[in-house]
């Protein structure tokens, strides 16, 4: 029966059962149900928050590459077009390179973001053993290192050859998981309400972010030692590699904006979902339990339409509780 005396005055001032465990009987244990499944839902729209965060300061970090790689990209179309002794360029590359380094080693939450699951250290090193690739690349092609004078007396077109043919490969390939990146292929991961999985991080692997550390690498190590017409032709190849690795950054930026979107769908349905169930959970302490009933019925019903519901939740009643 209702409660009297002192209960009843709180229910009249409150207009909330006083003991709800009390007054709903079998009822109660759908009510517990109810306001565990809205934890859940809580814990989860802040999963997506934090998701949402970790791809914002990636998606900034990678515009801040993109920034970089513009400006660097017109100094090389300024050395292509002028007769220089590359050590301007080069400074230009160098500060580039460390630009590069410092985005791709950007951090949240004490989280390394493009290290993929390998997360807590910075992914990208020093680049020492990357510049120490350069000298053995160029001394086992030409015979001599690259300060040697003798580098100023190679033709533009045999430098061409070698950065196309031997230098890029070999800093874009195996050099860059064995000297540079500690960072992991495999991505941060979040699973949906709707059983959905998306990526949450970008690799320091991919392939962008190795382009652009080569162009500004080979450019800052041999700008300095070559003539002006093989600096010219280092600028072309370095351009070239630049700007693939530029539009492959434009690429990982969609992938984040899409993926960011998939998150907010997914934080709206649940968020939808969990107003839904408190309002639920709200009547049947307010006191007319047929009431919830028929919020509760309709609430599943307009949630089974629009949301893949949990089997927690699936085929859930509060009528079979009356």
């Amino acid at each position: 029966g209702r409660p009297r005396g002192g209960d009843g005055h709180r229910e009249a001032a409150t207009n909330r059962m006083a003991n709800p465990a009390l007054e709903l009987g079998q009822q109660n244990g759908l009510r517990l149900r109810l306001e565990s499944e809205v934890q859940v839902l809580k814990s989860r729209v802040q999963a997506y928050d934090l998701a949402k965060v970790r791809l914002s300061v990636t998606q900034s970090a990678l515009a801040s590459i993109k920034e970089q790689g513009e400006q660097f990209s017109q100094s090389l179309v300024t050395a292509v077009g002028e007769v220089t002794d590359g050590t301007f360029v080069a400074a230009t590359a160098e500060a580039t390179l460390q630009g590069f380094r410092s985005a791709m080693n950007t951090s949240a939450g004490g989280d390394y973001l493009f290290g993929g699951i390998v997360s807590g250290s910075a992914p990208i090193s020093d680049l020492s053993a990357l510049r120490a690739e350069v000298v053995t690349a160029f001394s086992s092609r030409f015979g001599f290192p690259p300060n040697d004078p003798a580098a100023k007396n190679l033709a533009s077109d045999i430098v061409t050859d070698f950065l196309e043919n031997d230098l890029k490969p070999r800093l874009t390939g195996a050099a860059w998981t064995t000297l540079v990146s500690s960072a992991s292929d495999d991505a941060v991961k979040l699973r949906t309400g709707t059983g959905e999985t998306v990526d949450v991080s970008i690799s320091a692997n991919e392939d962008a972010m190795r382009n652009v550390i080569a162009a500004a690498l080979m450019t800052a190590e041999l700008a300095p030692n070559l003539s002006s017409d093989s600096v010219a032709a280092l600028s072309r190849v370095s351009t070239d590699i630049l700007a693939q690795g530029l539009a492959d950054t434009n690429v990982l930026q969609t992938r984040i904006g899409l993926t960011t979107g998939r998150i907010d769908n997914a934080a709206a349905a649940d968020s939808a979902r969990r107003s839904g169930l408190e309002t639920v959970s709200e009547d049947m302490v307010r006191g007319d339990p047929f009431e919830a009933a028929s919020r509760f019925n309709a609430q599943v019903t307009q949630l089974e339409t629009a949301y893949a519901l949990t089997g927690r939740l699936q085929g859930l009643s509060l009528l079979r509780f009356l």
